[in-house]
């Protein structure tokens, strides 16, 4: 769909890098996703991010045990296992995320609006891993919402 209705015209250039190559685990995808990521030139022009209702950006769930991981490493890319969904996946970590000259926020629902407000008050990142996002100051943050 992105190739199809976004990559025209003159961003037909941009290049996507799938994170799902065949591999037989998310483990076993991460070097060769991690390759094809530090190829592309940085910083990214832009991230654009939504968020679960739980608070996870990207695939940085609250209550994953590589939470910590993601939030802290200088890797890319990890395998993360989150308790709250069907399969274990990929994601960038908040590094990577935060290599870019612009991130946007995208949320819709008023679900998400009250995760959203929760996350822009008081508590602790790993409760809602958004806010390791929404706190720091090298990248500026939009934040879109639709009802």
């Amino acid at each position: 769909l992105v190739r199809a209705h976004l990559l025209r015209g003159p961003a037909a250039v941009a290049r996507m890098v799938p994170f799902w190559n065949g591999a037989e685990s998310p483990e076993a995808a991460v070097p060769e996703v991690g390759l094809a990521l530090a190829a592309l030139p940085r910083p990214f022009s832009e991230v654009i991010l939504g968020m679960g209702e739980d608070g996870h950006v990207a695939s940085l769930f609250p209550g994953a045990a590589e939470l910590q991981k993601g939030l802290e490493t200088g890797a890319q890319i990890l395998a993360v296992h989150p308790p709250s969904a069907p399969h274990a996946r990929l994601s960038l970590s908040l590094q990577a995320l935060l290599d870019s000259r612009d991130i946007v926020l995208l949320i819709s629902g008023p679900g998400k609006r009250a995760t959203l407000e929760r996350a822009l008050g008081k508590g602790p990142v790993e409760d809602l891993p958004v806010r390791a996002v929404l706190r720091q100051k090298a990248v500026p943050v939009a934040i879109f919402w639709a009802p």
